[in-house]
């Protein structure tokens, strides 16, 4: 036994070359993040999905209602859009002139230093914390910066999204606007609900008064569920329109724009 010892020591001395190194295995980067928490999910699938999309928006957001389910949010699980408009006038907060681009962004980068894993799925990874999208776009001649940050806390029931853009270019970028909706509304297992425009207060919901009153939230709603879409820019406001475009909707004057719809639409 004493001269097997000497010989395995003598064996690593040799590899070794009298130095034991530690050694580091390093973990796989994971191919995709998916923001779930448990109460909601950005994505779905079994084996998990990227919660953002090559253009930096999200995917269909899903909750888990009480029954243990997950229910898509948007139609078919689909993805958010977005939209953005820059030039003309600028005479009035809502304009759609000269130049609006639909998903408009390209070359998105994440970054994940602020997710907490808390498991895995296929070969991405789940969890909670914030995912922060950057790319570009160019409209109007102007080249942009996008950059989407997203947040969804352990335990909450929300997910909060700040979007930040800034000009790249050396021209001046006029009258710039953004919209972020869906082009095909889903809520639980119904295709058409309720949508009101309206804004919170320190408890609640409540409805807009008058089509013009500017209403920065909308509540989507039927008789087994809801769910509430807000911004809480001073100057935002919210369009409901038909389905199944997100033109119809960023198309649509707030200002002019019903307070309550019953349909299957966009928003």
């Amino acid at each position: 036994m004493r001269a097997l010892r000497a010989l395995l020591t003598g064996l690593l001395a040799v590899l070794f070359s009298g130095v034991l190194m530690p050694v580091e295995f390093a973990s796989a980067v994971p191919s995709f993040y998916q923001l779930d928490n448990g109460k909601l999910r950005i994505g779905g699938s079994v084996s998990g999905e990227a919660s953002i999309t090559s253009v930096g928006s999200l995917r269909g957001p899903q909750y888990k209602s009480s029954n243990g389910n997950w229910y898509n949010l948007t139609i078919g699980n689909s993805n958010m859009e977005t939209a953005f408009g820059v030039g003309g006038t600028g005479t009035n907060n809502w304009n759609v002139s000269p130049t609006v681009s639909q998903n408009p962004v390209s070359g998105v980068t994440i970054d994940a230093s602020e997710f907490v894993t808390t498991g895995t799925r296929g070969t991405g990874a789940y969890g909670y914390g914030t995912l922060t999208a950057t790319g570009t776009m160019t409209i109007d001649g102007k080249q942009i910066q996008v950059s989407n940050r997203y947040t969804l806390e352990q335990n909450a029931g929300y997910l909060r999204v700040t979007t930040t853009l800034t000009n790249l270019s050396a021209a001046t970028a006029t009258n710039v606007r953004s919209w972020v909706g869906v082009r095909d509304d889903w809520i639980g297992n119904d295709d058409v609900s309720t949508k009101e425009r309206g804004y919170l207060t320190s408890t609640a919901f409540a409805r807009s008064a008058a089509n013009g009153d500017r209403s920065p939230a909308i509540k989507i709603s039927t008789a087994s569920e809801g769910v509430l879409f807000y911004s809480t820019s001073p100057k935002a406001n919210t369009s409901i329109a038909s389905c199944c475009s997100f033109s119809n909707a960023y198309n649509t004057n707030p200002l002019t724009n019903a307070t309550s719809v019953y349909n299957d639409g966009s928003y």
